[in-house]
């Protein structure tokens, strides 16, 4: 491969002055078919012979072999005319490829123009999806306001009735939240700008916050509910308690004149009070056996207290009917002194028999209350920043 190079070599030349690039490559050969065509000779008489031209025949003449050959003369070659077709090749070739080249930029910036184009509409449908995911959550502020009040309210009949009412819209309200998270988690990757992306992600807190709000409230209602109803039938025991208490009172006033009468009716009243105070004491054995009331036993045994000592007041009063005055009286002591211990229990009694039962809700929904508090401290920051977004954005 070499020796072939260094032929070639020899054979071309680099032409120092030519117009066009400096470049420019010609034929040696050309050049001198060049110059004999500025001088005007450019035919020539080629002899074919051999040794000298004669060619002997047999028989020993010799015979002239020469011969006249004219050749007819090319058109004479001008190398600036070469250069000028090379360079109008070149030009060409130029135009050619810029046009090509032009033809691909065009595309390309279609190309660019179409993705960019696309991109800007999904990122339009991508904010849509994402506002659609706000305005989601916002159909439930109401039942989160609601909540929200009726949580700081004192316990009463009316609010429960609210807050158990409100729950049932619980379950509607927590599906659209969290369509909303799933909406608004989806779309976090697709968005491209920093303020969309994280308002997404806020948006997604927003409801997952929200969720959990109704989660803990839920359970507070739940044990409010319980609570209440449970402090209902307390305070109807506790009543009856006292509502048995009052008649045992009027029945040991009318003993202070002890006629047939005032013992008879005396005897009466101690029996409607002993039977209230029964029906109290299945109240309160109901609330023990239920675990809804801590401290019912003390109320039971108050009542049994107080039920004995009425059997001692009947059994009084049944002798003093018959005139047994020794047995009246023997009686009568030992009312006395079981009415005194009944007496001691009642001051050992809390102040308000739904006293326990309020400081137990209070120790077992803290918890409940914590979380409620901590998702509502983050859906308050969530709402924040959507709000200030939308406001941008809108």
């Amino acid at each position: 491969m070499a020796r072939k190079k260094n032929k070639l070599t020899g054979s071309m030349h680099i032409k120092q002055h030519t117009q066009g690039t400096s470049n420019e490559i010609s034929f040696s050969v050309l050049d001198a078919r060049k110059q004999r065509a500025d001088a005007g000779s450019d035919k020539s008489d080629v002899s074919w012979g051999v040794l000298g031209g004669n060619t002997a025949k047999a028989g020993g003449q010799q015979t002239s072999s020469k011969r006249g050959v004219s050749r007819e003369t090319s058109k004479p070659y001008n190398p600036d005319k070469e250069i000028a077709r090379r360079k109008r090749r070149r030009r060409l070739s130029r135009v050619i490829s810029g046009v090509i080249g032009t033809l691909l930029l065009a595309g390309v910036a279609g190309a660019v123009g179409w993705y960019l184009y696309q991109d800007i509409q999904t990122q339009d449908a991508t904010r849509g999806q994402l506002h659609d995911a706000v305005a989601l959550i916002a159909e439930t502020d109401e039942t989160v306001l609601t909540l929200d009040d009726l949580l700081k309210q004192e316990v009463n009949e009316s609010t429960v009735k609210e807050m158990v009412r409100l729950q049932d819209g619980f379950p509607e309200a927590e599906n659209k939240l969290e369509t909303a998270r799933h909406d608004a988690t989806a779309v976090i990757d697709t968005l491209h700008g920093s303020k969309d992306r994280e308002a997404a992600g806020q948006a997604a807190n927003a409801a997952t916050a929200r969720v959990s709000m109704f989660e803990a409230g839920s359970d507070i209602i739940d044990k409010t509910a319980e609570v209440f109803e449970t402090a209902q039938r307390v305070e109807a025991a506790w009543n009856e308690v006292l509502a048995a208490d009052a008649v045992a009172r009027e029945a040991a006033s009318l003993v202070a004149d002890t006629t047939p009468e005032n013992v008879q009716q005396a005897s009466e009243r101690a029996n409607e009070a002993i039977e209230t105070f029964n029906q109290a004491s299945n109240e309160f054995s109901a609330l023990r056996d239920e675990h809804a009331l801590v401290d019912a036993q003390v109320y039971l045994d108050y009542i049994a207290k107080r039920v004995e000592s009425l059997g001692y007041a009947l059994s009084s009063n049944a002798a003093i009917l018959i005139q047994d005055k020794q047995t009246a009286e023997s009686f009568n002591e030992q009312y006395n002194a079981a009415d005194a211990e009944a007496a001691a229990m009642a001051a050992e009694l809390p102040k308000s028999p739904t006293e326990t039962l309020y400081d137990q809700y209070d120790n077992e929904t803290a918890e409940l209350f914590d979380s409620y508090n901590s998702a509502r401290a983050t859906a308050s920051a969530a709402d924040s920043f959507l709000r200030d977004y939308l406001g941008e954005v809108g």
